[in-house]
């Protein structure tokens, strides 16, 4: 029941030796309890897994779309703060009126964000911000233990 993943160049000693499941649970929090009994019983944690079936994925739909004034805001709100920022190096090396430079650097990058933002904007064609946010749910979860193992957490899960 193990498998190598993509970035695994060696398998780690005793990968190959195989799981048996000790049971089926309705939630994740109750292979979680089961686990905790066999952790507390002596059965070493690196010996046990616990496995999603029955997967599913939900993705929340999203309706906020990408507009131009919404990037063009954004994109100056992001230029307001660099600017604030680069004003305030201004302010602090210019001798005279130093307010005017951190007022014009504000004014100027905000402006450059905002063409930044609607040009970003652009791209993504009144698309989606981003990826919508999804979920990996299981309807059932096994506790499964190393075969080396198995005798000594039945009689944990057993006696507990």
């Amino acid at each position: 029941m193990t498998t190598m993943t993509d970035h695994e160049t060696e398998p780690t000693p005793g990968a190959t030796e195989s799981f048996e499941e000790l049971g089926t649970y309705g939630s994740l929090q109750e292979a979680r309890d089961v686990v905790a009994r066999l952790s507390s019983a002596g059965v070493p944690a690196e010996d046990l897994r616990i496995v999603g079936t029955d997967l599913t994925t939900v993705e929340r739909a999203e309706t906020r779309r990408s507009t131009k004034p919404r990037a063009a805001g954004l994109g100056a709100l992001g230029g307001l703060w660099s600017g604030l920022l680069v004003g305030l190096l201004f302010a602090m090396f210019t001798p005279v009126f130093p307010s005017v430079a951190l007022l014009w650097s504000m004014v100027l990058f905000a402006v450059g964000g905002a063409v930044f933002g609607l040009v970003g904007s652009s791209f993504l064609d009144g698309h989606r911000d981003g990826p919508a946010p999804r979920r990996v749910l299981a309807d059932r979860f096994a506790v499964l233990v190393r075969v080396s193992r198995a005798a000594h957490a039945r009689e944990a899960v057993v006696g507990a």
